[in-house]
């Protein structure tokens, strides 16, 4: 009877072994389970971070900084926000990340900073407005806009402003220029009212949307400036 009493003991004992490491391994393998990598490469950039958000955006916990790279980091899954911080010339920006079942590569190469590409834009400007000017026989109807560079100043965005005799003409035309080498070259032509990717699918999709919301400025001073020629106070 005392031998029974001990062999159920053991296998007691036994069980709770089995329940235990079943339990310690199961916890083990859900930690690995919730847990993802994201690796990030960089070049022209001084700093990156990445911290977890939550719901809005708000910041959970500290940012994790990047020592290097290409360097692998594990995190827990979910949603963070990756920032970087170019080094002089070159721009600073964030990614949204999600992280779930597949590891995470980002490749970081920024564009160059506004006041960088400002700066180009004025080594380029009277050579863009000459190339306009040529390429349209009704440019002087119309004001050239400065515009913008993008990317890494091999595109060029403007407006076309009326700025003719017709009264009722308030059009705004956007164009897109592209530089290859030492030269520009018009992508949208003609310049049209709005610019679609559909059309132009070689064209960033941001530097469209970007020119697209150039708002007409002309229009409201026609309509509005007691001294124009239509006024309608």
């Amino acid at each position: 009877m005392e031998n029974d009493t001990i062999v159920n003991k053991r296998n007691i004992s036994f069980l709770l072994i089995i329940f235990f490491v079943i339990g310690l391994v199961v916890s083990i393998f859900g930690y690995i389970n919730s847990q993802q990598t994201v690796s990030v490469k960089y070049k022209n950039i001084s700093k990156v971070t990445i911290q977890k958000i939550g719901q809005g955006s708000k910041s959970l916990g500290k940012e994790t900084v990047y020592k290097k790279s290409g360097e692998k980091i594990t995190l827990m899954k979910g949603s963070y926000l990756l920032k970087y911080t170019g080094i002089d010339g070159y721009a600073s920006d964030y990614e949204n990340i999600n992280l779930n079942e597949k590891p995470v590569f980002i490749s970081l190469d920024p564009d160059y900073s506004n006041s960088r590409l400002s700066s180009i834009l004025e080594d380029n400007f009277e050579d863009i407005k000459i190339i306009l000017n040529a390429k349209y026989k009704n440019m002087s109807d119309y004001n050239i806009q400065k515009g913008k560079l993008y990317k890494k100043g091999q595109w060029y965005g403007t407006t076309l402003q009326y700025s003719g005799n017709d009264v009722f003409n308030y059009d705004t035309l956007r164009l897109v220029m592209e530089k290859k080498g030492d030269t520009w070259r018009l992508v949208t032509s003609p310049p049209n009212i709005i610019l679609s990717s559909k059309d132009y699918p070689n064209i960033p999709v941001d530097v469209l949307r970007d020119v697209n919301n150039v708002q007409n400025t002309m229009f409201v001073q026609k309509y509005t400036d007691p001294n124009s020629k239509v006024y309608f106070p």
